[in-house]
């Protein structure tokens, strides 16, 4: 009898995806860190934008938009590839329980044959030595499948964990695009003041050098 296929051990390791996720993570928070110094003064408290600071924090909200925009997918990639491990999974363990259904038949049928009368053929030590090493794949069979659960579930942890910190990300984004916009009516509301300050500064110094000339 040929013996069924017993998948070696394997270790799907979650470090790189981990370390990945770490180093987005840092780089983000220290790219939004500086964003809010450039808002506030040294002791708190806000001030308002340049133009130019603007224009340099919408490119780097741009830039945190595409990163996560590139983590969803990836995300997105891997819970398609679990799915598939998964359907793997019920696959095999149908497949180990249509086997343990043929084992436990054929040790129902050997002790029918013991019990049987005395005419009846004596069980082989080949039918009990292929018996034996049937029962011997189907548990080696059994502890593959439970690790491979174990991975599976590791991994469906580590999906759920990386969407929770994308959520995180795209909240903290949408909160510092909202204070951009806060940031950007201010400045616009600073220069329109100053407009108005200069055009009546350039009144009055119009109205003195008339009132000057007329005195001459």
């Amino acid at each position: 009898m040929a013996k069924p296929f017993i998948p070696k051990k394997r270790v799907l390791s979650l470090r790189p995806e981990a370390r990945r996720t770490a180093e987005v993570s840092i780089q983000s928070r220290e790219t939004i860190d500086a964003f809010v110094k450039k808002t506030r003064h040294p002791f708190g408290e806000p001030r308002t934008l340049e133009q130019s600071e603007v224009e340099d924090v919408e490119r780097t909200l741009r830039t945190l938009e595409k990163d996560l925009l590139e983590r969803e997918r990836a995300v997105q990639e891997l819970e398609v590839r679990l799915s598939e491990k998964e359907r793997g999974l019920w696959e095999a363990e149908a497949l180990l329980e249509a086997r343990r259904k043929v084992f436990e038949a054929q040790c129902r049928q050997l002790a029918r044959r013991q019990e049987s009368s005395r005419d009846a053929a004596p069980v082989s030590k080949e039918e009990r030595a292929a018996l034996r090493e049937f029962q011997i794949q189907l548990e080696q069979r059994e502890q593959s499948l439970a690790q491979s659960r174990a991975l599976l579930k590791e991994r469906e942890d580590y999906v759920e964990r990386a969407e929770n910190l994308l959520f995180d990300k795209t909240m903290e984004q949408q909160e510092r695009e909202t204070e951009l916009e806060v940031l950007a009516d201010a400045l616009e509301a600073r220069r329109a003041a100053l407009e108005a300050r200069e055009e009546g500064a350039s009144t009055r110094r119009s109205a003195s050098s008339g009132t000057e000339s007329l005195d001459q």
